[in-house]
């Protein structure tokens, strides 16, 4: 395990794409909407990456979930995947291989898609103060291992709902947080 010390401090924004020398990696949204009828909806979607053979082969997984408070129905789904993110310098660009589930954005500027059967979620979120967890420095784990660890909260969210061919405009409040590190 190497020391804090020897690690350099968070950069940002480049710390939203993938981070090839950091072999565990995630991306995590979740928020509150509420449609233009009132009605309100809660949703989550992680992204998760990791180097399961050290320069050879990365595995990926993605779970996603909505929610109809006011129905009290909930929906997820998720996948696992081989294969690394593709790498873009200060963005992401991240999508299960069969569709449900994609997050393209970074610099807090995301564009999140989730499909659950008939009930689909097209959502901007944007904005939000950064907070660098740590002090924006590694975090040693006592277990072994380290991440580097912020998030964006309050990011303005904006977009559709749709549910068959009900369409409804959205907005309200998105949690990112992104962690990257060796566990």
């Amino acid at each position: 395990m190497s020391s804090e010390s020897n690690r350099p401090s968070l950069m940002l924004p480049s710390a939203d794409a993938v981070q090839p020398d950091h072999p565990a990696q995630w991306w995590y949204w979740s928020g509150q909407l509420r449609a233009d009828s009132g009605r309100r909806y809660g949703f989550q979607t992680a992204f998760f990456a990791a180097e399961a053979v050290r320069g050879l082969l990365w595995g990926q997984m993605a779970h996603w979930a909505l929610v109809d408070l006011d129905a009290g129905e909930f929906a997820s789904g998720s996948r696992i995947w081989l294969g690394a993110p593709e790498r873009i310098e200060g963005r992401f660009a991240l999508e299960s291989p069969r569709g449900g589930v994609s997050a393209f954005g970074g610099g807090g500027r995301d564009r999140l898609r989730l499909r659950l059967g008939e009930l689909e979620l097209d959502l901007r979120a944007s904005g939000g103060p950064v907070v660098e967890h740590y002090e924006g420095r590694a975090h040693d784990y006592a277990f072994g291992g380290y991440s580097y660890y912020y998030s964006r909260p309050r990011m303005a969210g904006v977009g559709l709902i749709r549910r068959g061919a009900t369409r409804e405009s959205v907005r309200g409040e998105v949690w990112f947080d992104r962690q990257f590190g060796e566990l």
